[in-house]
């Protein structure tokens, strides 16, 4: 399946405040690529050909839920 490069997405626990997510990013040395309206996720910067490696990473963070690539869908 295509994953845009540069980008993974991250879904937070529920409880966990847009500050807290950022504060996580930032600490990462990252940035977001894309900021809606906040509801637990970020689709995240990062080094191109680096994606599954930061996926790994946010997954062993515990406020984290859900880290995955940023997949490319096509309709039928």
């Amino acid at each position: 399946m295509q994953y845009t490069e540069g980008q993974i997405v991250v879904l937070f626990k529920d409880k966990v405040t847009e500050a807290q997510a950022m504060q996580l990013v930032t600490s990462l040395g990252l940035s977001t690529a894309d900021k809606r309206n906040w509801r637990g996720l970020l689709v995240i910067k990062v080094p191109k050909g680096e994606e599954l490696q930061w996926v790994g990473e946010f997954k062993k963070q515990a406020i984290v839920k859900i880290a995955e690539l940023s997949h490319i869908y096509q309709l039928a």
